[in-house]
């Protein structure tokens, strides 16, 4: 997430990508940031532990899956990003007229991720099934 931002940003400013892509890309990133954060410190306070414990020190760290459409944005981010940067370093190549087409494609496969992630609850974080499994266990043993 960082390598993608940081190259977008930097594509943006020096004018080989839009500045409304690099803005879908960076507000997709922090929506999932931030959300994980919140998924980890709802999992941290049902537990009742920092959420320094509950993710780094855990037996049961919490768990986000990555969804295969959110694998497929990440390649054709990378793709943007390496045909806006080939384009600039090789002029005379065909590579920079995918710009266009490979941000429209990108910023359609970003927000559709995003909205994946919020409507899709198979990819919520696995934390809550795991910990309910340890109590059980640990109840199990007890008797």
């Amino acid at each position: 997430k960082i390598l993608i931002a940081s190259l977008s940003l930097t594509c943006a400013y020096v004018e080989l990508l839009p500045w409304w892509v690099v803005g879908i890309i960076v507000v997709r990133d922090t929506f999932l940031l931030t959300g994980s954060y919140v998924l980890a410190h709802r999992a941290a306070a049902k537990r009742g532990v920092s959420i320094f414990s509950s993710t780094i020190q855990s037996e049961n760290p919490l768990e986000i899956k990555a969804s295969f459409y959110s694998k497929i944005n990440t390649a054709l981010q990378l793709s943007l990003l390496t045909s806006a940067m080939a384009g600039a370093a090789f002029p005379v190549s065909q590579v920079a007229y995918m710009v266009p087409a490979l941000s429209y494609t990108v910023a359609f496969t970003t927000v559709s991720s995003m909205l994946q992630y919020i409507h899709t609850p198979g990819y919520a974080p696995t934390d809550t099934l795991r910990t309910d499994r340890l109590e059980d266990r640990n109840e199990n043993q007890s008797k």
